[in-house]
């Protein structure tokens, strides 16, 4: 029923009559075969998201007479009305039970991350459409609409990142409907929590179990650290220096 899964073969030519050169449907393939990354099964997981998006949905993944331009890519669309609290744009007309569809969304969003470590394995993907708790997805793919903003301070407590939220993300950004951290106590305690009650933000701890909710930040502090390893001295003392450039090129 489905094509695209299972042609990555992991054998050398003379091993099968397969080919496993990239074959496939353009759309469903994951973002790994145009970027030369290893290649694993976590490319069928991929492939099954953008199916589990055209279900709820129905329709392909790739529409272009549609009247809204944001509705062409049907991945940016559906994490568009995700993020905006808007699932009822989806299936207009249709009545459905909405805890059971935001969990279908989450699932399929989950699967079509561009990092593949993000991606859950089959099994938690089928866990996930029975009816398991599912934490927030992050954006699926690399976008200019989103920012990387980082500092360096001396040290690191609840002050530190007050005057973070204030001069990097509130005053420039305005407030944001949710923030997402981890345990650190520098995140969780009652200093921060007034802060963000204040302007009525909601918190969200990511777990050591589940970190993938903290996704989009795990992705990029891994990508600017690449960034930093290849422009710092040995020593690594002058990396506060070097961060803006590291964020520039990123």
């Amino acid at each position: 029923m489905i094509y695209d899964f299972g042609l990555a073969k992991l054998l050398m030519p003379d091993q099968t009559r397969t080919m496993t050169r990239v074959r496939g449907t353009r759309g469903y393939l994951a973002p790994e075969w145009q970027k030369n990354f290893p290649i694993s099964v976590k490319i069928d997981v991929y492939s099954y998201g953008i199916v589990i998006l055209e279900i709820i949905c129905c329709r392909s993944n790739l529409e272009v007479n549609v009247e809204d331009t944001d509705e062409i890519v049907l991945a940016c669309w559906v994490y568009k009305c995700f993020s905006s609290i808007e699932l009822d744009r989806l299936m207009i007309g249709e009545e459905v039970d909405k805890k059971t569809l935001e969990n279908m969304v989450k699932a399929g969003l989950w699967c079509i991350q561009d990092d593949p470590t993000l991606r859950p394995s089959v099994k938690s993907v089928m866990l996930m459409l029975e009816g398991t708790e599912i934490s927030v997805p992050p954006c699926p793919t690399y976008s200019p609409n989103f920012w990387v903003e980082a500092a360096s301070y001396l040290t690191n407590d609840s002050k530190v990142v007050m005057r973070f939220l204030h001069n990097h993300i509130f005053t420039r950004f305005g407030t944001p409907r949710a923030i997402i951290s981890n345990e650190g106590t520098h995140f969780v305690n009652k200093v921060l929590a007034s802060l963000l009650a204040k302007y009525s933000v909601k918190h969200k701890v990511a777990t050591a179990y589940h970190p993938q909710t903290n996704g989009q930040a795990e992705l990029s502090n891994r990508e600017i650290k690449g960034v930093l390893e290849k422009v710092v001295n040995p020593n690594h003392k002058d990396w506060s220096k070097r961060l803006n450039d590291a964020l520039w090129a990123y």
